[in-house]
């Protein structure tokens, strides 16, 4: 027997939707507005979100990174965010050179 939701389950819903649309919002606002270069990989290093200014730094676009291993922007040393994911613990002024400008920068993960 299929149960349907009632009114008030439903109203629930709607309303749990609406803030995280509401918040979904705000985050890409942040994202958009910051100078600073942001992406974002899965849980096994896939890459899942770059804002504009990592593309406007590297040069590199989502179709270049979304989906792909984060080691894609590396010119030179270890992925920070595999380091994150494996230790758990954040990763703070290491210096790396991205591709393809091949500039360092100085990475916080």
């Amino acid at each position: 027997m299929v149960q349907t939701p009632s009114k008030c389950e439903s109203d629930d819903l709607s309303e749990q939707i609406k803030n995280l649309k509401e918040v979904r919002s705000q985050l890409e606002a942040i994202l958009h507005s910051t100078d600073d270069a942001i992406s974002v990989v899965d849980e096994k290093g896939y890459g899942i979100l770059i804002n504009p200014a990592y593309t406007r730094i590297t040069g590199l676009n989502e179709a270049d990174v979304i989906g792909k291993p984060c080691t894609v922007d590396i010119a030179e040393g270890e992925s920070m965010h595999m380091q994150v994911l494996k230790s758990r613990q954040p990763v703070r002024g290491v210096k790396m050179k991205v591709s393809p400008p091949l500039m360092t920068f100085l990475i916080k993960v």
